[in-house]
Order: structure tokens, then sequence, then C-alpha cells
């Protein structure tokens, strides 16, 4: 594929290659913002990571472009796309399991299976304004 080009590449592919503006507009609600921000998570999902030649290039600079995108945005309008986010976890232990420099690991269920989670100590030292923050992006 070293020859490729984004006119040789199939249609699907270059359709998510399209170096479109990159913004929110303005006049956009929070909901809206929250929409623009997931859709541009699904294409960065889409882009295909084993290609070569001027085709990897080319997938390589736009994921490099949505990546810089959605944090400017999860940043500037303090919001984090839904993929990122884990619904219906359930915490089985109390008291954590393990221990480490940053965080506490504890048991859990997801979808049905045992899983280790994660909780990062700077919540435990956040404000209560700061919980509140992160409870709503919980629900």
């Amino acid at each position: 594929m070293a020859s490729d080009t984004l006119e040789t590449i199939s249609h699907p592919l270059s359709s998510i290659l399209v170096d479109e503006d990159l913004q929110v507009p303005i006049s956009a609600t929070l909901d809206e913002v929250q929409i623009i921000l997931d859709e541009k998570c699904k294409v960065l999902d889409a882009l295909p990571s084993d290609l070569d030649g001027e085709t990897h290039h080319l997938v390589t600079r736009r994921r490099n472009k949505l990546r810089n995108f959605i944090l400017k945005v999860a940043i500037e309008y303090n919001i984090l796309p839904d993929s990122l986010i884990l619904r219906d976890v359930r915490v089985i232990d109390k008291v954590q399991r393990e221990v480490g420099g940053f965080a506490d690991v504890f048991c859990g269920i997801y979808r049905g299976s045992k899983v280790a989670l994660k909780r990062l100590r700077w919540y435990i030292n956040s404000t209560d304004a700061e919980k509140q923050k992160l409870k709503k992006v919980e629900l």
C-alpha cells in the first residue's frame, strides 16, 4: 500500500479522512457539544491501524488531529466522551485489595464478570464541590 493516496482509498475510509474543520459552533448547547464529542470519538475508533505507506501517514495525521480536538473540547467544556464512562459497574469490596502509589484497587462486577476497579486517590483528596462535579459525570 506504499503507493496509496487518499484518492485510491475506499470510499468509507476516505470519508473519515476528509480534513474537515474541527470546531464546535459558538451557539452549541452543552448537549450538542456532547454529541459532537461522542461522534468524533466514534470516527477516531473507526480509523484503521494496520496500514502502511502514504495511507498510514494520512490516517496517523487524522488520528492526531481528532485526539487534539477531543482533548480540547473535553477540557474547554468540562465533559468526557460517553465511551470513556463505564456504567453498571458494581463494587464488591468495602476495603481496597491493593494499594499503589496513586490509586487503590477494589474488586467489582462489570457485565457479569469480575473486574479490578482502580480508584485514583485525587478523588479522595478533592473538595466537596469537585466530588459533586465528578458524580455528575458518573450519572
